[in-house]
């Protein structure tokens, strides 16, 4: 019986990442999803402080799991089996690098405590809910990262909706 993981261990380019991804993704893609995570990773660390943080990134593909992303002190998850349908399969990808990356980037580099809210980005949410959700703390700061970094429109016009709710909320920038 084969594993269900394969572990890649570490990349020269990334020598303090440990990486691992599903059996269902293809090791050639799973290289170039981890080749563009680093990509990530290193452009955040220029941007807001470097690090030479250890931690690993796993791709899994859970179709049936609504969880799409998740950021814990070791590292971060992406399910690549539930894709967001307003986006293409890169850009869906690309954000969920960006935000889940900061995330880690926020926790142990900058050493700022996320709180008591979940890490775990959800599919399933209504319009309305995502928009809370991303209204406070780390996740308003990873839209605002994600707007800046990606040059997609919709998370622009997106951290507008946001900024709107905060400001009906009484929320400070």
């Amino acid at each position: 019986m084969a594993p269900e993981s394969c572990f890649h261990g570490r990349l020269d380019i990334a020598p303090s990442i440990e990486l691992m991804h599903s059996r269902s993704i293809s090791c050639e893609n799973a290289g170039e999803l981890f080749r563009g995570a680093i990509g990530v990773w290193q452009r955040i660390c220029r941007r807001f402080g470097q690090s030479g943080l250890e931690f690993w990134i796993i791709l899994g593909f859970e179709p049936k799991y609504s969880v799409i992303a998740s950021c814990c002190r070791w590292g971060v998850y992406f399910n690549l089996g539930r894709m967001r349908t307003n986006l293409t399969p890169a850009e869906d990808i690309a954000s969920r690098f960006v935000e889940e990356l900061y995330h880690l980037h926020e926790w142990q580099v900058q050493g700022i405590d996320p709180g008591v809210i979940s890490l775990d980005e959800r599919l399933s949410l209504s319009p309305e809910e995502l928009t809370a959700y991303y209204s406070d703390g780390p996740e308003y700061r990873a839209l605002k990262v994600l707007a800046q970094m990606t040059r997609v429109p919709h998370w622009k016009k997106f951290l507008e909706e946001v900024g709107e709710y905060r400001r009906s909320k009484g929320l400070n920038d």
